[in-house]
């Protein structure tokens, strides 16, 4: 169903199963059928080159990160039979967005991390598509994260191959920093459910 390779996927409480494609094209497949319940694509999503999804399970967001640095947030949870409703588009770094998350806990907060180094925090229900909520340089190339379950702690990886822990409610130095993978970057992170 899709003409270009599959860079990200995600799982509704459903079952049914989000696929974004590298051209940016995002369709929701449900598994008892083979033909996608919708798609969502932006008219000027065509130009840029998708590298992250994810879908919030809490609220309705599904979010989108770029090669551009560019942020697409949709709400493609609530209304399958409105497909395109995007919320807002927002620059959040200079250079790829290689990981991006949304809470746990909190239905308006997406986290992006970018090869530009930083961790950016974004409320989704900002009146202002160029507010952040906080930004953190690491000064270090970033290539993916996750949330906690808590909704409070973020884990980071690097290009180094480092994951740095962050309690996001103070991000100026990461609480713990593992050499886990060192000298390979971290291209996946995931927390264990407790």
């Amino acid at each position: 169903g899709h003409a270009h390779s599959i860079v990200s996927l995600a799982f509704l409480a459903s079952g049914d199963v989000f696929a974004a494609d590298a051209k940016g094209q995002i369709k929701l497949w449900s598994l008892k059928s083979t033909a996608p319940i919708h798609e969502i694509q932006d008219k000027d999503d065509a130009s840029r080159h998708l590298t992250c999804m994810a879908v919030s399970t809490v609220s309705s967001v599904l979010a989108a990160g770029y090669m551009d640095g560019s942020l697409r947030i949709w709400d493609a949870v609530s209304n399958h039979d409105v497909p395109n409703t995007l919320l807002r588009t927002q620059v959040c770094h200079k250079g790829k967005v290689s990981g991006i998350a949304c809470s746990p806990k909190n239905s308006r907060l997406v986290s992006t991390v970018g090869t530009d180094g930083k961790l950016v925090l974004i409320d989704t229900g900002s009146r202002s598509a160029t507010d952040v909520c906080a930004v953190c340089e690491t000064g270090e190339v970033l290539t993916s994260q996750a949330f906690h379950e808590n909704g409070i702690h973020s884990a980071v990886g690097t290009m180094e191959g480092n994951i740095h822990l962050y309690d996001l409610r103070n991000l100026r130095h990461p609480v713990i920093n593992l050499p886990a993978h060192s000298p390979n970057p971290v291209n996946a992170l995931a927390y264990q459910v407790n």
